[in-house]
């Protein structure tokens, strides 16, 4: 009988579900994320409907990601200075603001495309602090053998607002232009209640001594050139994720190759969505199974072979099926690589390591958007697959060299 206890104890505590404040940050950013997606298909059609400019729009629409480059670094290190909570709290009680200032300002018809870009500039600012604080307060949450097992549960709320939300957003646009940034900044609030009701602290102590943010920023960077194996998994991350950046525009390209028409392009984009939930539900097990070493191995290897399948696909069915196969595998490979990263970080510098691996490898995906654009205009979209297909095969080749180490060390 007391054996029997100690094992449903055990599970308890490897149980997400049995873990509190885990299941009220996630329940929290659930209502939070669908919010957001439902927003995100609104935003350039109310611009488009206000100033009849799709240059326009996509210049404000781009104004809101902008600073998620641009403040990456300083945030990764004002977040190890600052409580990761109030910090939190602070962020969706702005994003609430501004998304629930447009609707209002319409009702009294005293909505500008200036308040609009202001409203958006201003989310845009205060989402990376909000993310860094985030990913930086999980290993406080969970214990180090739930880390990722909540790392999947996360990538599985943000496949789901990705498959779900864009649809709700047209529907609820439907009904009004600025209901889909009601509804956004209503979930933003459900998401401060949530925060509050958190008893865990989200960090040991935040940085007692203060230096310059810059010789912070760069002792992060310091600590992140030293750990040979996360700098180079870090590397290999970038030069996986650059090259197929644009996947959006090539999958399309694809389709209509395939004369596929936009609702069947549209579906067969949702099966991307589809392979990122199932692979993050298989994730867990995986990594709590097998070495991180082992599943970056094969997760890699069939991601770069996964992409040769694209140049031969005979009908929409096969295309749909090889998306579904490509995502599943690319979301474990993601869960994979973020919760490595993040048990491995200690945790007074959890908000300046993230904030740097999350620019390098984001940071360049501006350049990967325009070298498939460039590539499909010169060489079609089969090209293109086989052109940024060498790249990988290169990155997955070096990474067999160190296999041994690379398991060895994980």
């Amino acid at each position: 009988m007391p054996a029997s206890q100690n094992l449903l104890q055990t599970r308890q505590r490897t149980s997400l579900w049995h873990n509190r404040d885990y299941m009220i940050l996630w329940s929290g950013q659930l209502v939070s994320a669908f919010g957001s997606r439902v927003s995100v298909i609104a935003t350039p059609l109310l611009i488009v409907s206000l100033t009849g400019s799709p240059a326009l729009a996509g210049l404000i629409f781009a104004l809101g990601t902008l600073p998620g480059v641009v403040l990456s670094l300083p945030a990764g290190a004002l977040i190890d200075r600052w409580n990761r909570k109030s910090v939190m709290i602070v962020c969706d009680c702005g994003r609430a603001i501004a998304l629930g200032s447009i609707p209002v300002a319409a009702a009294l018809s005293h909505l500008t495309i200036f308040h609009l870009a202001l409203a958006i500039l201003l989310e845009g600012i205060l989402t990376p602090f909000f993310a860094l604080a985030q990913s930086a307060s999980l290993p406080r949450i969970v214990e180090k053998e739930q880390l990722s097992q909540a790392v999947a549960q996360n990538q599985v709320l943000v496949a789901s607002s990705q498959l779900l939300g864009p649809a709700l957003g047209g529907l609820f646009y439907g009904i009004r232009q600025t209901f889909p940034f009601l509804v956004d900044g209503i979930s933003y609030v459900f998401s401060v209640v949530s925060l509050c009701f958190i008893k865990k602290p989200l960090q040991n102590q935040p940085l007692a001594v203060r230096q310059k943010l810059s010789t912070e920023i760069i002792e992060g960077m310091r600590w992140l050139w030293r750990h040979p194996v996360l700098r180079f998994l870090t590397i290999l991350h970038w030069g996986l994720v650059t090259p197929t950046a644009g996947w959006v525009l090539l999958f399309e390209q694809l389709a209509q190759h395939l004369h596929a028409t936009a609702l069947t392009t549209g579906l067969i984009l949702a099966c991307c969505g589809l392979g990122n939930i199932v692979g993050s539900l298989l994730a867990g097990p995986l990594l709590s199974r097998f070495r991180a070493g082992q599943i970056f191995f094969v997760t890699i290897w069939l991601w770069v072979l996964s992409w040769l399948p694209l140049t031969v696909v005979p009908n929409l069915w096969s295309f749909a099926l090889v998306n579904v196969s490509t995502f599943i595998i690319a979301s474990i490979y993601l869960v994979a690589q973020a919760s490595y990263q993040l048990s491995l970080i200690p945790d007074h510098m959890q908000g300046r390591v993230n904030s740097i691996i999350h620019l390098l490898v984001n940071g360049s995906t501006p350049l990967g958007i325009v070298l498939t654009g460039l590539l499909i205009q010169l060489i079609g979209p089969v090209g293109t697959v086989l052109a940024l297909f060498a790249p990988q095969l290169l990155l997955a080749v070096i990474m067999t060299l160190f296999y041994r180490r690379l398991v060895a060390l994980s």
